[in-house]
């Protein structure tokens, strides 16, 4: 459901549409999938600009979200119908002003709208997803547009100080 086997496809075929583009695709975290996913690394003949790293503390990984260009998250709902809600990643992308690429999957499309907050791409289309990444790499001029605007949306949303009274209101009516 991460959709990583997408997601190499989308930046396999963007390199081979565009060899100019500076491109390295860095995945983080462990998982069952781990050896089909270098496998599919090496047979789409992308080793030279993807990297596993394997899991990091929660530490790590902000600080990877915050030193990189884009977030690419292009989950979808599985084959047995399991679907993430918002994934945090997207707030943590979000507060770190990293631009993000999603997948319109289960609950991104309410952090992610398209060309205004980050850039938002059909789950499980490859050639959806391959467009929108090369669009978001292509338009590094909206970027601060699209990272101001997240930022804000996470800030207005998701703040405890906001949210909490809120929500006792609700639960106390």
């Amino acid at each position: 459901k991460k959709g990583l086997d997408i997601a190499l496809q989308a930046v396999a075929r963007l390199r081979a549409n565009n060899a100019s583009l500076k491109l390295h695709y860095t995945i983080i975290g462990d998982g069952s999938r781990r050896e089909a996913l270098k496998k599919l690394i090496k047979n789409l003949k992308i080793r030279d600009i993807v990297t596993m790293i394997g899991g990091k503390n929660k530490q790590e990984v902000i600080k990877w979200i915050a030193t990189s260009d884009i977030l690419l998250a292009p989950s979808y709902t599985s084959q047995d119908g399991d679907i993430e809600g918002i994934m945090n990643v997207l707030k943590e992308a979000g507060v770190a002003k990293t631009v993000v690429v999603a997948t319109d999957h289960a609950g991104a499309p309410e952090l992610i709208e398209h060309n205004r907050t980050g850039v938002l791409a059909r789950q499980n289309d490859v050639d959806d997803l391959t467009e929108k990444l090369e669009y978001a790499i292509t338009n590094s001029d909206h970027w601060s547009e699209w990272r101001n605007n997240l930022k804000r949306e996470i800030e207005e949303r998701f703040d405890g100080l906001k949210v909490y009274p809120q929500l006792i209101e609700v639960l106390m009516n």
